[in-house]
């Protein structure tokens, strides 16, 4: 059986070793949210560089090659797979059933679409 002292220096050993771990998670956490703003801050000068973007009165705004911006460009996607794939959605905003149909028949197609492709 274990003695009060040995159980003790267990229990402080236990501890120390989660509030470890908690750290180390904590540091994690903390290198990725500056990796995240790093990767952010990034883009958002390569833009401004290549004037896809300005900054006037502290408000960001197009700039004059911002239609050849990559957010643009994910936009302009967008929207064609959404009207390519989601026709109906505007005529049935106000009808759930329908709306949920129209979703669900859209979503069929783009399956078949990467699974005809091997996405």
């Amino acid at each position: 059986m274990f003695s009060t002292d040995q159980f003790y220096e267990a229990k402080v050993f236990l501890k120390s070793y989660a509030d470890a771990l908690d750290c180390i998670e904590e540091s994690a956490k903390r290198a990725q949210a500056v990796k995240n703003y790093e990767n952010k801050m990034r883009a958002i000068i390569g833009a401004k560089e290549r004037k896809e973007i300005e900054f006037k009165s502290g408000h960001m705004v197009k700039g004059p090659n911002y239609k050849e911006g990559e957010q643009y460009r994910m936009l302009q996607f967008t929207h064609y797979v959404f009207r390519k794939y989601f026709p109906h959605f505007e005529t049935s905003k106000n009808d759930y059933y329908q709306l949920t149909n129209h979703l669900s028949e859209g979503i069929d197609k783009l399956k078949f679409v990467a699974g005809e492709e091997g996405l």
